[in-house]
Parts: C-alpha cells; sequence; structure tokens
C-alpha cells in the first residue's frame, strides 16, 4: 500500500512470463554492477519479480530562488515502491549491509538508508515475497508503508487516487497509471500539450495476441475533454503528415501498424486515445542497434 501520491504506476509481469508470444524475444544485457547485485542476492527482476507498483511524488513548481539547491532539491520528482517477488531475504539484507550509511529497526523490519546520487534512499525486506523502497527525504513515508504492509486486512485502504479511478482501468490489464494532471503534457523535443485543470489520466496495456493500449484524459465537463481530444487530433495529424512524406523511404510493417492504429475520440467528459502494438513492434524496441548496423541485445 503506497503513499498517497500524484501518480500510481502499476506493473504485474506474471502473465507476461505465461505468455509463449514473448519467449522469443532479445535477453537483456546487465551491466556490470548489476550482475554483481544478482550474484550476491540471488535476485533477478527479469526472473524473480512479480509485481511492482510505484507511486511519484511531484516536486513543487520553480520559486523565486530556482537555481538553489534547496529549492532544486524540493523540485525534484520522487518515488516510492512496493514489489512482490521471491526474495532471498537474508542475502539483501547483508547486500545492503554493505551499501547502508545507517539502519534502523521499525516495526520488526530493518530500514537501510543508502545514498544513491545526493538523494536518500530507503528500502526494507519484509518477507520473502515483499520488498518497499523509497527515495522520499521524510523517512516517515517508508515507516507507512512498513505499517501498511504487515497489515492483514485485505482491503486496507491504498492512495485515495486509485481507490477513485482504479475502476476505470480495463480489467486484464498487466500495466496501469492514474495520475492526476497538475502540470501541462510533455511531448518529445521539449513540447507540451496544454491541458485543463482538474484532469485524471488513466492508461493502460493489455495483452491479447498483442498489446492494447489505452489513455483517458478525465475531464471536469464535455469541453475541456473536447479541447483535449482536438488537440491531441492536431498533433496526430501532423505526425502522419509528416510520416507520409517518408514513406518513400519504406516503413517497417510493425511500426506503421502502431501508428496507423492511434486513435484519439471524444466521449462525454473523457479523451480517449487507443492503440494496437503488435509483439514484433516490442522485439524491434528491445534491439539496440550498434553504429556500424548491427544489432545487439
Amino acid at each position: 500500500m503506497l503513499p498517497e501520491p500524484d501518480a500510481v504506476v502499476y506493473v504485474n509481469l506474471r502473465p507476461v512470463r505465461l505468455a509463449s508470444a514473448f519467449a522469443h524475444l532479445p535477453q537483456v544485457q546487465h551491466d556490470a554492477d548489476y550482475d554483481d547485485f544478482v550474484r550476491a542476492t540471488g535476485f533477478d527482476f527479469e526472473r524473480d519479480l512479480d509485481e511492482a507498483g510505484i507511486a511519484v511524488h511531484l516536486g513543487a513548481a520553480a520559486g523565486p530562488a530556482a537555481n538553489s539547491a534547496a529549492n532544486a532539491a524540493a523540485r525534484e520528482t520522487r518515488y516510492s515502491e512496493v514489489f512482490v517477488g521471491r526474495f532471498d531475504r537474508a542475502a539483501l539484507e547483508r547486500y545492503f549491509q554493505k551499501l547502508a550509511s545507517a539502519k534502523e529497526t521499525y516495526a520488526g523490519a530493518t530500514v537501510f538508508t543508502v545514498p544513491v546520487e545526493g538523494r536518500t534512499l530507503r528500502l526494507a525486506v519484509l518477507s520473502k515475497n515483499l520488498a518497499v523502497v523509497s527515495n522520499v527525504e521524510d523517512a516517515s513515508v517508508i515507516r507507512g508503508m512498513i505499517d501498511r504492509g504487515h497489515e492483514k486486512e485485505v482491503y486496507a485502504s491504498g492512495p485515495e487516487i486509485v481507490s477513485g479511478f482504479y475502476k476505470e482501468v480495463p480489467t486484464g490489464s498487466l500495466a496501469w497509471v492514474i495520475a492526476r494532471s497538475k502540470r501541462n503534457l510533455p511531448l518529445p523535443d521539449g513540447l507540451e500539450l496544454a491541458v485543463p485543470e482538474g484532469v485524471t489520466w488513466v492508461g493502460s496495456l493489455r495483452y491479447a495476441g498483442g498489446m492494447e493500449l489505452k489513455a483517458q484524459a478525465i475531464a471536469l465537463n464535455e469541453a475541456d475533454a473536447k479541447q483535449i481530444a482536438d488537440s491531441l487530433n492536431t498533433l496526430l495529424a501532423l505526425f502522419r503528415s509528416v510520416q507520409d512524406s517518408v514513406k518513400a523511404q519504406g516503413t517497417d510493417a510493425d511500426v506503421k501498424h502502431t501508428f496507423d492504429s492511434v486513435q484519439v475520440a471524444q466521449q462525454d467528459n473523457r479523451a480517449v486515445v487507443t492503440a494496437s502494438v503488435p509483439v514484433g513492434f516490442l522485439e524491434k524496441m528491445a534491439v539496440r542497434r550498434e553504429p556500424d548496423g548491427t544489432s545487439a541485445k
């Protein structure tokens, strides 16, 4: 159970492992530090992680002393995370003992404080199946996560944003995100899409032979939803006009299918974006091209 955030992201990896369609995806090449972590703890995210929930805490808006260190820290986005999987608790605690600058015992759990890139990361392994992490400066955040992790009540209250909008997530989604709109929607190349106040975004990903993407902007009224839908349709039309201009160079069939499938529609107080992504497109995304044109996993 995560703290009250600006957004929550959830991923369920169990069905992905069971789907034979994903068995031939390229293996990911790890860096040396990650390989050391796997050897020391026996935990491999690709093999042993079943579910992950991430709370996103947006930073404050820029103040008058925007360049000060304190203001910069306050504007940083921070995260709190819950991981469900298969953990060797003793091995993980030995590993983090070596990295920790401090540790404390809280509610029967050992909380390790690990400095990471100038931030304070706190983590605790609560059982062989559950671990919690947070880089929010306030230590009460991870303590609250530990308290809720020990609760026996199955329907213990979670973040308000989830209880209010989870019903909008399609059944069978492998991953979803629910976010309050506090800022304009960022786009590639530093662009932004203006978003009216009070909008909540609900995005989801389902597998049904291919990946089905759906994103909803749930507005306070139909006029706001129409504004968002019109803006998205304008951007989609611009993108397709650029795509048409390069067709002579050839277009990968999976990539073309993905972008051709994108649709934007208004449904009452919602702007809804849908798309279909073939597994072949995911395979191509997973293969990195070297400068000499060869592929690397």
